[in-house]
């Protein structure tokens, strides 16, 4: 059996180290006034958390960061709950034997990305879906987004981390237990593993690593912008381009004449662009040097779209925006930027 990967003492005293045993005492959470659950620790998804055979690491680890008070007062929550398994996977990569050996900072760092500010149960899982968290060590303090990819039925947080277990409901959230503490995602990963952008996700495996680099790296400066275009913007971009008859057409030597205007930021100029920041007539630079200017245009309701140096053709809407990653910001939008 895993054994619970708990702290000796009480929290609210200096921690000294101790041995992994599920014997050892478990503080309470702790309570308050809020939404959803009211504040009230009883029925709340903290509550249940304690309660729950297999996440007793979690429970003593949300208290020492501070988490438990939000899962009682905060509403609407998905918590993704490390199991004591994903914990001991965990302390065991870092060197750690016990939880109080890491700074309550570093594991906030990596808990508050596994609660979601959105109750999803998995009635509503479907196709891919995004997801606001409590983390807020994203680029510019932002927070860095969940991504659940559901396939046949099956749902997997970043299409790698497995949602087997069935979900437990508090009155203000539920729960969905994990076996392993996730990585923040790149924008690489969200592209990678969004159906909509397979085509984009096609010419991106096409290109040596060494070029594309800037999407993979969690390195925070190196942020990087991409507006990705969907599959069916990528048919008809090949459609209307009489140089391709097919995606596969396009070879490595052109990657970067179709992709280089997609992309802003990188290691020279980092720019995690979301739409909140942008002004109507606002310019900005892409990876293409010549005639690689965007500009956007805001309606009077606050409606954003991309206008390409392409004379020909029409502006650019956003189909789903601000997709925030550990390494930048991706916009889907519906059609392929051009130059000419």
């Amino acid at each position: 059996m895993i054994k619970p990967l708990i702290i000796c003492g009480i929290l609210s005293v200096a921690f000294i180290g101790c041995s992994k045993d599920k014997d050892d005492p478990k503080p309470p959470a702790t309570g308050g006034g809020g939404n959803g659950g009211g504040g009230v620790y009883a029925g709340s998804v903290m509550e249940k958390i304690d309660n729950t055979e297999g996440l007793d690491s979690f429970s003593v680890a949300a208290a020492y960061i501070g988490l438990d008070d939000k899962l009682v007062k905060e509403g609407n929550l998905t918590v993704f709950a490390p199991s004591n398994q994903a914990f001991e996977l965990f302390l065991d990569a870092r060197g750690a034997s016990h939880i109080s050996a890491l700074s309550p900072e570093i594991l906030a760092h990596e808990l508050n990305y596994h609660v979601g500010t959105t109750q999803l149960k998995k009635a509503n899982f479907a196709g891919v879906q995004y997801m606001k968290t409590f983390d807020e060590n994203g680029p510019n303090g932002n927070s860095v987004m969940i991504q659940l990819v559901t396939k046949n039925g099956d749902t997997k947080v970043s299409n790698q981390y497995a949602l087997n277990e069935p979900e437990i409901s508090g009155n203000n959230g539920v729960i969905h237990i994990v076996n392993r503490i996730f990585t923040k995602p790149t924008v690489s990963d969200f592209i990678n593993n969004d159906e909509r952008l397979a085509n984009l996700n096609t010419l991106f495996k096409k290109d040596p690593p060494s070029y594309f680099k800037e999407f993979n790296s969690g390195d925070g400066g190196r942020l990087v912008t991409f507006f990705g275009p969907t599959n069916e913007a990528f048919d008809d971009f090949i459609n209307k381009n009489p140089l391709y008859n097919s995606l596969n057409d396009i070879d490595y030597a052109h990657i970067p004449s179709v992709l280089n205007i997609q992309a802003v930021g990188g290691s020279t100029t980092p720019l995690n662009l979301r739409t909140e920041d942008i002004e109507d007539n606002q310019v900005i630079q892409t990876w293409e040097i010549t005639n690689g200017k965007l500009t956007f245009k805001v309606s009077e309701n606050d409606v954003i779209t991309i206008k390409t140096p392409n004379p020909s053709q029409q502006e650019i809407n956003f189909v789903e925006e601000n997709l925030q990653a550990s390494n930048g910001v991706l916009h889907i939008i519906d059609a392929v930027v051009t130059n000419q």
